[in-house]
């Protein structure tokens, strides 16, 4: 077999796969005959060639045999078999391939005692494995044939050696003699490999067994020596063994004798790089072995550092091994407590060496060191390596200024940064501003380009840099950036260091201009947190805090004295003063009155920002035909309650397409799509948001300045043309601050101002804003004008958290008094917004001012949680004293085109259920019940009518319909809930318990089911409109419901759930039907809303029921001229039904 994979080659392609179905064959004949092992050996000598075919299976097969499957007698039997092939004269290949796979995988599975899924093996399964016997005939075949081998071979024999005096050692001592023999007459061989391999195994030996001194130095200084190898890892794998058990081998005076070799040999090649790295790797691997003898090792510590990681062309192993250096003579320096070393000996620090001016003389130049370091590597070629490094730099540099500050600063690396910076400037054209300020507080670079506009022509050339330039100005940035990230280190534990004072704002500037160019926000963060810390904390000199405060002016002035240049450097500039609002804001956070000194330059910013917004949407509008604005082009949740709920059920739906084969594609695709309402806010609108908060907060307000009518200004012009959201709840949010003091007195806005502000709020219109999104800025603006006008709504927004047993007052207060023109405006204005308004308790508090005519309301209640459950909306005040005509007038008579053209239904069926009178609590109703929520004005005192669904005279409730509500009884029928009966109990216990939850639940459904609320509106309005005295007044509502249906703000289509659509116009007209008396509307009004929002079947029913009820009064109906005819005719025309029109 061996000699056809020799010639694979020439073999003819039928007998290409006899190996593989072999080996297949033998591993399935292995499987089923584990007991030979001999087959194991067989199989190995697949690999003795290599092969086309893949024979990894074999290998996998082996490795999961030798492991998991032979029992410890199987393994006897390999390990005996595996001794038998090495005393042979086969292929050194054979048995070299025998250990690697079949010896190695059944050893590591036996003494896998570290792994915590398997227990260490039993002394027994050990003797069963490895009887002595089988140890004996291993090591007498080493000491006889182990010079005549290969050095492969020998170098996995002692590979085996090495695993067998880790694990079994005990079973090894009486062959201590000739194992080391063995291995010392391979330490003088030739071949590298198996010489370091030697040394590898007889470090593992003076670790395990005692050894005389005299070899255990030989072996240390060879290895020492031994930086030239080519085997560098097994070098180090061997000292990483020998170093530590140096103090259990050695005596104290052997072990200084070690440890002056080892000095010595720092001496001697002082010069030789490679060398001082391979003593210092070995001393930052084992600290403890040296810590006692640290005060004869730091000197030589610190003037080492230099040469491995600053030297020309040092290797990354170099640079990584200096960091360690330096972080080991920082633990060594501030370690000044006895030191129990690794051989149980103390070790006392001098006390030369504890005073506090020999640890900064120790740790100063490591400090410079490190600071130099990170800069140098950050100016070398930008990998993964370099950013590695960089981040251990700084961590140590962080863990040396914590421990000690007030360090002497070398200055020679920042000025190369900053030579660095000005050329990488110099190359982009962007110089930064000079932050030395003028009497004006302007720089003078900014006020030379100022000057020079005029003079400059209008077209730039651009810059093609070379990749040579690229790769500099990349340098400078990284520099840069480092050198602020020490800076804020610094800052953090040393703040008042003068190389901080002096250096930051030399380097700050280049900041600000390599940030604008690439947009880096790691620089970004780092500039940001440096500058907070240093003007919050208080730290800083005058002069430094002067200096940052003019570089932040003039970062955001920049961008708005300099109008003409050109696009890139425009945007550079917003983006420095993008980040200086940041700061200004973070600062201000902490310290209020820090944005005074930016008032200024943050009003022009508003300014101008604000006209390029508006412009910017201004050029970006694209108007559409009306047609498709009526038609099918955007659909509107009927309510904002349901708006909500699809996006908080991830349920957004899809606009209807044109072809009818795509519509029924959609409605066919039933998966869940996601909608996003609105965009990622970008920093444009982030800065000028942070520019109105700060400006809000300063002293502006309670100055009459030119400043303070710029900014009334740009709050005008946002709230008249901006159409990002927001913006607009930032804008209201600032108009709200200002109208009022947090004492509750009017803020301070002139008259004509809040008036104005209120009125732009009021009349906001919302179409162009995300459907759902925009709900907060619509809750916001009522609270904000409701405030205004003076109605406490305090006690909305802070609910308590426990219900409270002491009853307190709930105030709704008007400062204003009734009869002013403009405040009834508003209120008018805003009753209809927040009655659908997803928020429950602002339509809660608009149905108490709907319901009330005094100036002030006083309710008592135990809770703000049942304000409305209990009391608002209950018999006992004024609200459901109202009569059904009373409210069914103001109803028709509201202004509702501020909703949007939102489904304003919704507001009849809410305010009539919550007016109706419920004092009683609820009761089961029959279904044949008439259901009368309204009691009449002149009701008989002999008929009881439970309140909330009422019965009539003639219906006897039984006990299984009719749920009573008696307080007294204290006995819980159904069982199920008997663990619930203390708190039902205790529940019942309260005054009026349970009134109006029902009333409250019904509608908070009532916005978020267009169904439900069809069906109450239905009752509730029926029910009002039987309840009005007189027919007389009956008719006059009739005006008022036509000049409602007739009004333009009624929108065509509204999204009520997947692929359904309602209008209010369907809605009302649905119950108008029910309504007896039927009112008698204008004929040509009804028709002309059956084509405009799709209501032909609804008109069609209102007009059949309009000429029967005149024929049941005796009216004749001329069929030829009457004009109801002819719209009935009208409408069959308009549905097709030609049968129907002849008939």
């Amino acid at each position: 077999r061996h000699y056809r994979l020799l010639h694979e080659e020439e073999m003819p392609p039928r007998y290409h796969s006899e190996s593989l179905i072999l080996a297949k064959f033998l591993t399935s004949y292995s499987k089923a005959n584990p007991t030979d092992v001999d087959v194991l050996f067989d199989l190995i000598r697949i690999f003795l060639q290599p092969s086309s075919i893949d024979f990894s299976f074999v290998k996998q097969f082996l490795n999961d045999t030798v492991s998991e499957v032979l029992s410890s007698e199987q393994k006897c039997q390999v390990m005996q078999r595996f001794l038998t092939l090495l005393s042979s004269d086969g292929s050194d290949e054979t048995k070299t391939l025998s250990l690697q796979m079949l010896v190695y995988p059944m050893l590591r599975s036996t003494f896998r005692q570290t792994t915590k899924n398997y227990p260490p093996p039993t002394a027994n399964t050990l003797n069963k494995i490895l009887p002595d016997a089988t140890i004996k005939d291993l090591i007498l075949i080493l000491c006889k044939d182990g010079s005549s081998f290969h050095p492969k071979l020998t170098c996995e024999l002692l590979r085996l050696i090495n695993i067998l005096l880790e694990n079994i050692r005990n079973k090894l001592t009486e062959h201590r003699k000739d194992m080391i023999k063995y291995i010392w007459n391979i330490l003088k061989s030739d071949d590298n490999g198996t010489k370091y391999f030697g040394y590898l195994v007889v470090s593992r030996f003076v670790a395990v067994f005692e050894t005389p001194p005299k070899v255990t130095l030989q072996v240390y200084v060879s290895l020492l020596r031994s930086h030239h190898s080519t085997e560098k890892h097994m070098v180090r794998a061997a000292l990483d063994t020998l170093v530590p058990s140096l103090p259990n081998r050695l005596t104290e005076d052997e072990l200084g004798n070690a440890i002056k070799y080892t000095l010595k040999l720092m001496y001697e090649q002082v010069n030789s790089v490679p060398q001082l790295a391979h003593l210092w790797d070995i001393i930052t691997r084992n600290p403890n072995v040296y810590i006692g003898h640290k005060s004869k090792f730091l000197p030589h510590m610190v003037n080492s550092l230099t040469k491995l990681g600053l030297s020309p062309n040092a290797p990354a192993e170099n640079k990584e091994l200096s960091v360690e250096l330096a972080k080991l003579i920082v633990t060594w320096v501030e370690f000044n407590e006895p030191v129990k070393l690794v051989g149980g000996a103390q070790h006392e620090w001098g006390n030369e060496h504890s005073s506090k001016n020999s640890c900064r003389g120790f740790l100063e130049p490591v400090v410079n060191f490190l600071i130099r370091m990170a800069i140098v590597n950050a100016e070398g070629k930008a990998d993964r390596s370099q950013n590695k490094l960089r981040i251990r730099i700084l961590s140590v540099l962080n863990d040396i200024i914590s421990v000690r500050q007030d360090y002497e600063i070398i200055a020679a690396p920042l000025e190369r940064v900053r030579a660095h910076c000005e050329e990488a400037c110099t190359t982009k054209n962007n110089p930064p501003d000079s932050i030395h300020k003028d009497d004006f507080g302007m720089s003078a670079n900014a006020k030379k380009n100022i000057k020079s506009i005029s003079h400059q022509n209008s077209t730039t050339q651009s810059y093609h840099s070379s990749p040579q330039k690229k790769d500099e100005i990349c340098a400078a940035h990284d520099a840069l950036s480092v050198c602020l990230e020490i800076f804020l280190i610094f800052q953090r534990h040393d703040p008042r260091n003068y190389f901080i004072q002096k250096h930051l704002c030399i380097i700050l500037p280049f900041g600000f201009s390599h940030l604008a160019s690439n947009d880096d926000s790691n620089l970004k963060q780092v500039i940001k947190s440096l500058l907070t810390l240093t003007l919050a904390d208080g730290d800083a000199s005058s002069e430094s805090l002067s200096s940052i405060i003019c570089l932040l002016n003039n970062a955001i002035s920049c961008s708005v004295l300099n109008p003409a240049v050109s696009a890139r450097q425009c945007q550079e500039k917003k983006c420095g003063s993008y980040l200086a609002i940041e700061i200004i804001e973070e600062v201000s956070a902490r310290n209020r009155i820090f944005v005074e000194s930016f008032i200024g330059s943050l009003v022009d910013f508003a300014f101008v920002n604000a006209k390029s917004l508006i412009l910017e949407i201004e050029k970006s509008k694209n108007p559409q035909p009306m047609q498709q604005l009526a038609g099918n082009a955007k659909w509107l949740p009927a309510t904002p309650t349901i708006g909500i709920f699809e996006t908080a059920c991830n349920l957004g739906f899809k606009t209807p397409s044109s072809g009818s084969k795509e519509l029924e594609n959609e409605r066919l695709d039933t998966k869940i799509v996601t909608v996003k309402e609105v965009d990622d806010i970008e920093p444009s609108t982030c800065a000028l948001i942070s520019c109105l908060r700060l400006i809000a907060s300063s002293s502006i307000r309670l100055n009459f300045s030119e400043r303070r009518r710029k900014f009334i200004d740009v709050l005008n012009m946002l709230l008249d043309s901006c159409k990002k959201l927001p913006i607009l709840i930032t804008v209201v949010a600032v108009i709200r601050k200002w109208l009022t003091e947090e004492d509750g007195r009017f803020g301070p806005l002139t008259r004509g101002e809040r008036e104005d502000f209120l009125w732009k709020m009021i009349s906001f219109d919302y179409h162009d804003l995300p459907q759902v999104a925009s709900n907060a800025l619509s809750d916001m603006v009522c609270i904000t004008a409701m405030g205004a006008c003076g109605y406490n709504l305090t006690q909305l927004q802070h609910r308590p958290n426990d219900v409270q047993n002491n009853a307190h007052e709930f105030k709704i207060s008007v400062s204003q008094p009734s009869q002013d023109i403009l405040r009834d405006q508003m209120i008018r204005k805003l009753f209809v917004t927040c009655l659908l308004s997803a928020n429950f308790r602002l339509r809660s508090m608009a149905v108490v001012i709907f319901g009330t005519e005094q100036n002030e309301v006083k309710v008592a209640c135990d809770s703000l949680e049942s304000i409305c459950a209990r009391d608002v909306l209950t018999g006992n005040n004024s609200i459901s004293g109202r009569s059904p005509f009373d409210i069914l007038r103001q109803l028709l008579s509201a202004d509702y085109e501020g909703l949007g053209k939102r489904l304003w239904t919704t507001i009849f069926a809410e305010i009539l259920l919550a007016c109706s009178d419920h004092s009683d609590g609820a009761y089961l109703a029959c279904k044949q019940s008439e259901h009368q929520l309204f009691e009449p004005r002149e009701k008989s005192k002999t008929v009881k009518r439970a309140r909330g669904f009422l019965r009539p005279t003639q219906y006897q409730a039984s006990k299984q319909q009719v749920l009573h509500t008696n307080r007294n009884n204290d006995y819980i029928l159904n069982t199920t809930y008997s663990t619930f009966q203390k708190a039902i109990l205790t529940e019942r216990a309260r005054k009026r318990f349970g009134r109006g939850r029902c009333l409250i639940a019904m509608r908070t459904l009532i916005h978020g089911c267009v169904d439900t609320c069809q069906l109450i509106f239905c009752c509730v309005l029926k029910a009002a409109w039987q309840n009005i005295p007189t027919n007389e007044r009956r008719a006059s509502l009739i005006k008022p419901m036509e000049s409602l249906l007739s009004r333009p703000y009624h929108a065509q289509f509204l999204k009520i759930r997947e692929n359904s659509r309602i209008n209010a116009i369907q809605s009302i007209l649905r119950v108008i039907l029910h309504l007896r008396p039927l009112p008698s509307l204008d004929v040509f009004l009804i028709r002309s809303l059956a084509s405009n929002y799709s209501c032909q079947r609804e008109v069609l029913s209102y007009f059949e029921q309009h000429f029967t009820v005149l024929k049941r009064n005796g009216l004749e109906v001329n069929i030829s001229s009457s004009e109801l005819i002819q719209s009935i005719l009208h409408v069959y025309k308009t549905l097709g039904d030609d049968d129907m029109i002849v008939s």
